[in-house]
């Protein structure tokens, strides 16, 4: 991947938004993933607990997976549903729709994919739907509503993109640890709790 974005340059890569989703998703999940593995090594580290590459290939490829979608709702539908100069009632009415259309598809594509690409099954996917959805979801509602208002209504363009990586980053660090928190630690090669 890192050839390929070698060989498109990187001018025509950010012009491409379908590219740039996808890079930035990839490379966010995937880096949310490394910290939240290096520090839950520093908390554990009496247990020699390994890096797991698995883990983090998982989220790098349910960013590649998503970012599509990511792409249509947010530069196409929303804009199409939501047109509008930036005001408080457009702003709402954006964080409305996204918690409500966009939240639930993306936690659920999460959940379900991760446990298929980390080798656990679709019936583990949907036990793991059952179980941390709502807590998700729920949790989504207390960090995305208010950092897309500030987005939406008081941000200038130019600090969008830094600003919505940095609580992305935060969120995905958060989903990573909360989605494997229950997990065993990868300990050489064999798993222990």
């Amino acid at each position: 991947m890192g050839l390929k974005l070698t060989k498109l340059g990187q001018k025509s890569v950010f012009e491409n938004k379908l590219h740039m989703s996808i890079y930035v998703s990839c490379g966010l999940l995937g880096a949310g993933d490394v910290v939240c593995q290096g520090c839950e090594m520093l908390v554990n580290k009496n247990l020699h607990q390994k890096f797991n590459r698995n883990r983090t290939e998982s989220m790098f490829l349910i960013g590649l997976a998503m970012a599509p979608f990511g792409q249509i709702w947010y530069f196409r539908l929303m804009e199409k549903l939501i047109p509008g100069a930036p005001s408080m009632e457009i702003a709402l009415k954006k964080v409305l729709a996204d918690q409500i259309v966009a939240g639930p598809v993306f936690i659920s594509f999460f959940l379900f994919g991760k446990e298929l690409l980390e080798g656990r099954g679709g019936s583990v996917g949907i036990t793991e739907l059952k179980d941390k959805f709502l807590p998700l979801y729920m949790a989504s509602w207390c960090v995305w509503p208010p950092a897309q208002l500030l987005l939406f209504k008081f941000l200038p363009a130019e600090r969008r993109f830094r600003y919505l990586a940095g609580v992305t980053f935060c969120w995905n660090f958060f989903l990573s640890w909360y989605t494997h928190k229950d997990l065993p630690l990868y300990i050489g090669k064999e798993k222990k709790k």
